[in-house]
């Protein structure tokens, strides 16, 4: 399969590494588009949805894994991974698209609020604790698995992980989106999308969470 590999990084050592390996950079005429990217939800300008191979936004890439891949894609030896995009609103404005977790911590660092995250037509009890983290499947086995969350099944919907919650009953959940999430408190929060700060909300503000366009990750 003739295959373009196209960098979506500012890591100068992927590039290299595909250089080296001889993938074609951006070549046209041919069978299938393999973006490389640290961020998915920033994908879209393409009409066709691409191969999406997601590296770490951290330096330490291993570039010989990531070579191994984009052998076996030109093989035709991969797998392929219908992933989703959340999208984000606060109130009637857009915020962000994610491809692996969105996080409310509060300004004050340590700082307890109160949250609630309910799904469609449906309330559920509020929960303190020092932030939340939603996860996609693609990012469900990083900072949300770490605070007590499931590691999801590419087809599951989000899970929903209380941080450094107030009491020890507080559990994680799984639940489909769309989702909407509010906060109790008169407090000042930060909203992180994929690690970048994108909004500061209130309790008088109202997170609107919902599936977004879908993507297919290229994995051994």
């Amino acid at each position: 399969m003739d295959v373009s590999v196209s960098t979506r990084s500012d890591q100068s050592e992927i590039c290299a590494a595909i250089t080296e390996a001889e993938h074609r950079i951006c070549q046209e005429d041919v069978d299938a588009t393999v973006v490389v990217t640290d961020n998915p939800a920033e994908l879209d300008d393409f009409n066709d949805t691409p191969l999406v191979v997601p590296v770490s936004s951290a330096p330490a890439v291993n570039t010989t894994q990531l070579c191994e891949l984009l052998d076996r894609i030109d093989r035709d030896e991969h797998t392929e991974t219908v992933h989703t995009l959340l999208t984000v609103q606060q109130n009637d404005t857009s915020l962000a698209r994610i491809s692996h977790d969105l996080t409310l911590v509060t300004t004050e660092p340590a700082h307890i609020s109160e949250y609630r995250v309910s799904p469609k037509q449906s309330i559920r009890d509020s929960f303190r604790a020092d932030g939340v983290v939603l996860a996609t499947p693609l990012g469900s086995d990083g900072y949300a698995h770490a605070a007590g969350g499931a590691v999801l099944h590419p087809t599951a919907g989000v899970a929903v992980v209380p941080i450094s919650p107030f009491t020890t009953d507080t559990t994680s959940w799984v639940l489909s989106p769309p989702l909407t999430l509010t906060v109790e408190r008169d407090d000042e929060i930060y909203v992180v999308a994929d690690g970048k700060t994108v909004a500061t909300v209130g309790e008088s503000d109202v997170l609107t969470i919902d599936s977004g366009p879908a993507f297919v990750v290229a994995s051994n």
